[in-house]
């Protein structure tokens, strides 16, 4: 996956597109144009979404399996699908992972090498940046996510993950907009000036708490962590 314009010309016009290659292909031919197959492309959809409807496409072609015909020995076979690679640059990866990317204080996709920038100019923070850090794990980057969405609902959610971001260098962008209009709602029930009264902290917080249960559409927030994960 990768964006791409979706324009001839010179004007940006921005799409994420999904190709697919046969991995059981010899080298000479993966990279060629005709075993690169498109799967999918929108300017609209999020990386991580498109991802995500990939992935169950993968899961249930993998459960049923594929009929297909052997030319070579001419018979029908089955094919059992699984995701081997997903390549892509830096900054898609670092999507993909749920990264804040390359300019974030924890700055790797697969350990947590990094500190601020302070501790990274420091003798010590720069020898430790050439040395593995621990491993990110799926779980541990859920559980930064809870917390954020944690963060959300009390006065000064923006600094609050802000703050995480640089502390952990998680970044969601599939539940980033949810956030972000959680966010965006907190401000305005807590903005108060001449003739407008501010709302009770607990009248906010509830409010806050049904705009988020309408935004996951239902779906509990684990549910909802663990489909952006995994």
């Amino acid at each position: 996956m990768d964006d791409i314009s979706g324009n001839i010309s010179k004007q940006w016009n921005k799409h994420h597109a999904v190709y697919m290659s046969n991995a059981n292909l010899p080298h000479k031919m993966l990279e060629t144009e005709f075993c690169i197959r498109f799967v999918t492309s929108s300017p609209h959809a999020a990386p991580m979404e498109m991802m995500s409807a990939m992935q169950e496409s993968i899961r249930k072609a993998a459960e049923s399996g594929v009929f297909t015909w052997d030319c070579k020995h001419e018979e029908e076979v089955m094919l059992e699908l699984y995701g081997l690679f997903l390549g892509g640059n830096n900054p898609m990866q670092a999507e993909e992972c749920s990264q804040a990317g390359l300019h974030c204080n924890y700055f790797c996709r697969t350990c947590e090498v990094g500190g601020t920038k302070e501790y990274k100019e420091s003798d010590e923070g720069y020898k430790s940046i050439f040395v593995p850090g621990k491993h990110c794990t799926p779980a541990g980057t859920a559980e930064e996510i809870r917390a954020q969405f944690s963060s959300v609902l009390a006065l000064g959610a923006t600094e609050k993950i802000k703050k995480s971001v640089a502390s952990s260098g998680v970044k969601d962008t599939i539940t980033g907009y949810i956030l972000e209009t959680v966010i965006e709602l907190g401000k305005k029930l807590h903005k108060w000036g001449a003739g407008v009264q501010a709302k009770p902290e607990a009248e906010v917080k509830a409010i806050l708490e049904k705009q988020l249960e309408d935004l996951l559409r239902g779906s509990a927030l684990d549910d909802a962590v663990e489909t952006t994960i995994l």
